[in-house]
């Protein structure tokens, strides 16, 4: 019993780092594509 709540807890815990590891890529990903389409703006404004 004691070993199945380790695994389990175990578990848990990996799919919570990998979500969290998910969360943070996509923030990344996003503020990489509205750093691009900013720069297209600006220089879009300039011209």
């Amino acid at each position: 019993m004691n070993h199945l709540l380790l695994a389990s807890l175990s578990l848990a815990l990996l799919l919570a780092v990998l979500a969290l590891v998910r969360q943070v890529r996509l923030r990344r990903a996003l503020q990489a594509i509205l750093f691009r389409l900013l720069q297209r703006w600006r220089s879009s404004i300039r011209e």
